[in-house]
């Protein structure tokens, strides 16, 4: 990030990193856009954006052509108020735009847990958040074990989600008529298509929650059926909640075993208690 700042208070360096974050990771920037993240008039806080681009001139161009009227990124675009983290990013949006978020994407557009070990890229991420913005249909080439090289897939983007270990995207599959999750690291050669479709169909899964309940291996005796609870805070068996379509990716995240005294209690000290009822949701049921 290059030390090229320019003396302004706390009020403006705030915008600036919001018209930076904008700019990298959606794809671009207007004054409706930081009026509903500030919750300040458009007309007030598109001085910003003025000024921000007297200080750096090269930085942004306006596209009067797009349907959302936007400042976006040039080739000779820095950023020098932010670092390009995903991670930071999501941070920052969390905790000065939750209402910018549920306004512009949906009270639920984004699902994190913890800090990413892969940072998506943000010519990927600009597509899928616009074609959210748009309720649009995106093209994309996508790389799975079955098909290593790619295949293509037509896809309806809703959401943005983190498993605990990678970024992906809730989209309905226009190929399989199902939502699925696309791991943000197989995506490719991405390609916004037709805007304002219409969803064929609700995505239950994500909406509704299941119970988890989790207890410790019963081949463990109790002092060390006590340490293992008590390492999650716990001092009986407890329930969590997760989305329906986030339950496989939460067993896995917990190294909860699914197979009761099967398991090994080394490797998985807690069980599922209620598998059976999770079975609608887990991978193995449901390939993707």
């Amino acid at each position: 990030m290059p030390n090229n700042k320019p003396a302004i208070d706390e009020k403006l360096y705030e915008r600036y990193k919001a018209i930076e974050y904008l700019a990298f990771w959606e794809g671009g920037v207007n004054a409706s856009r930081l009026s509903r993240l500030f919750g300040v008039q458009a007309n007030v806080i598109s001085k910003a954006i003025t000024n921000y681009r007297k200080h750096y001139p090269d930085a942004l161009v306006y596209m009067p052509s797009d349907p959302e009227k936007l400042f976006v990124a040039t080739e000779a675009f820095e950023t020098h108020f932010i670092r390009p983290q995903w991670a930071d990013y999501i941070q920052f949006m969390l905790a000065v735009g939750s209402h910018y978020i549920e306004g512009l994407y949906g009270s639920d557009a984004f699902h994190n847990a913890v800090t990413p070990l892969a940072m998506p890229s943000p010519v990927i991420t600009r597509v899928l958040l616009k074609a959210i913005r748009n309720n649009a249909k995106a093209t994309i080439l996508y790389k799975s074990r079955t098909h290593p090289q790619g295949l293509q897939r037509d896809i309806i983007p809703q959401q943005l989600s983190h498993d605990g270990l990678r970024w992906h995207c809730r989209a309905y599959c226009c190929r399989r008529k199902r939502f699925s999750d696309f791991n943000l690291g197989r995506i490719s050669d991405i390609v916004m298509t037709e805007k304002g479709v219409t969803l064929p169909a609700i995505d239950t899964l994500w909406h509704q929650y299941a119970p988890i309940e989790i207890a410790p291996h019963p081949a463990l005796d109790e002092t060390e059926k006590m340490l293992v609870l008590n390492d999650y805070g716990q001092t009986a068996p407890f329930v969590i909640k997760a989305r329906c379509a986030m339950v496989d990716y939460t067993l896995q995240y917990y190294r909860l075993g699914r197979h009761g005294l099967q398991s090994d209690p080394r490797q998985h000290p807690l069980i599922v208690a209620n598998i059976e009822a999770l079975s609608p949701y887990l991978f193995e049921q449901a390939s993707q």
